[in-house]
């Protein structure tokens, strides 16, 4: 097969395996031929390597469970070199079989603590991961859990959907578009995965620029665009921490493009097995506390409960303490004309202003945005996202300026908007 870039293959980084024991494998093939005993083991590909991390003989097991583990944002604190392997304790406290998996892209540089597991020029990874693990999925099927949180979350359920009904999914604040996640670390994936420069990606645009890219290497980037809800896996928990930016950007994109519904409260389901379930454990992007994403790894495992009925029973004991139902996300759009009529927004010395009649800040997660532009047409800021009813301290300008202030629920609907004159700075 002809190599689809080679600019000079990087050369990767060395590794350390600490002091676990470790296997070579010249292909995958060789790797299923044999009865893998646990340790590291390095697998060569057509053009990289896969290393991976197994506990309890995952590949000689007959029947599940069985973990796969994906790893979201590496600390790559005082150059700790690759590989690198989430899951070991959670997988040991559950007691099952498991598989932790490092990803390639990694190994490129020492900068970057992000790859989605995406792939590379040189190697197609999510190609790789699907060939290795595929004659395990056939045997095990809906046993077969694939488990990751943020950018291992969109490696798990990238997988999942190419699996099907061979496997199931667990995953907690996932991306399911790595464009939308931040710009910094999408651009430093991009110059050491592609070696693309990073002038391209510095202006408006970037997020069409880096599809294209990806596309070009036939890497995909969505599990929103062009997957057929009917591609899901086998079972599906979907974890999304209420209080994230990830609901407008990751969530509510994915769960609309699959087809699922609101089920009351705080969960939506496609059906009694594919279950998304919004609920406060943190602050922001932070993970569920790890007890408790073992407990959930044994709740979801049992293969006579359906993972609704699991999610109830969790929701209602307050697994994840006491919730606000005010501030829970909601799909407003059946309610614009009436969130359109409540909004005020006025400027006054140069602080922009939003409020709503009668309605409690956060309520439904409701929030706003202000993007503020020039008189030639050019956008000079755009504001946090703003989760109350406060002002937002516009940009200082000796000419006058326009802002455009939209408000959007929970999911990120867009259900008002307001242009306001911001006056010359005096």
């Amino acid at each position: 097969m002809r190599r689809i870039y080679d600019p000079g293959e990087p050369e990767r980084l060395t590794p350390d395996y600490r002091d676990d024991v470790v296997f070579t494998w010249d292909s995958i093939t060789s790797f299923h031929d044999a009865e893998p005993a646990d340790g590291v083991h390095v697998i060569t590909t057509e053009h990289g390597q896969l290393e991976i991390l197994t506990g309890g003989s995952p590949w000689n097991v007959a029947q599940g469970p069985v973990l796969m583990i994906f790893s979201g944002a590496v600390q790559r604190d005082e150059g700790r070199p690759p590989p690198f392997f989430s899951g070991r304790g959670i997988a040991t406290a559950t007691g099952l079989p498991f598989i932790a998996i490092t990803d390639p892209t990694l190994a490129l540089r020492d900068d970057i603590s992000l790859g989605w597991y995406a792939g590379n020029a040189w190697q197609d990874v999510q190609q790789d991961v699907f060939n290795l693990v595929l004659p395990l999925a056939e045997t095990l099927g809906r046993d077969l859990w694939l488990v990751g949180g943020s950018a291992g979350g969109f490696a798990a359920l990238d997988l999942g959907h190419q699996l099907g009904k061979r496997c199931s999914v667990l995953v907690w604040n996932p991306q399911t578009d790595i464009m939308e996640y931040s710009r910094s670390y999408v651009v430093a994936y991009l110059q050491a995965a592609f070696r693309v420069s990073s002038v391209k990606f510095a202006a408006e645009g970037w997020k069409r620029r880096g599809r294209q890219v990806m596309r070009r290497f036939g890497r995909r980037h969505s599990v929103v665009q062009g997957i057929l809800p009917s591609q899901a896996p086998a079972r599906l928990l979907y974890l999304q921490n209420s209080g994230d930016w990830h609901v407008q950007k990751h969530c509510s994109p994915y769960l609309e493009a699959h087809g699922y519904t609101p089920n009351g409260g705080n969960i939506w389901r496609r059906d009694a097995d594919h279950v998304i379930w919004m609920t406060r454990f943190g602050e922001g992007h932070a993970p569920p506390p790890r007890e408790c994403i073992i407990d959930l790894i044994k709740a979801c495992i049992d293969p006579g409960t359906s993972i609704l009925t699991t999610v109830r029973r969790l929701s209602a004991s307050e697994f994840f303490g006491e919730q606000d139902e005010r501030i829970q996300p909601r799909d407003l759009r059946p309610h614009a004309d009436d969130v359109d009529k409540a909004v005020h927004a006025y400027v006054n010395d140069r602080n922009v202003t939003v409020c709503m009649d009668g309605v409690a800040s956060g309520t439904a997660g409701l929030h706003w945005v202000v993007q503020v532009w020039n008189q030639q047409g050019v956008r000079i800021a755009t504001s946090p996202l703003q989760r109350g009813w406060m002002s937002w301290p516009a940009p200082h300008s000796s000419e006058p300026l326009w802002c455009d202030i939209d408000v959007f629920d929970g999911l990120g609907h867009d259900l008002a908007t307001r242009r306001l004159k911001i006056p010359a700075a005096r």
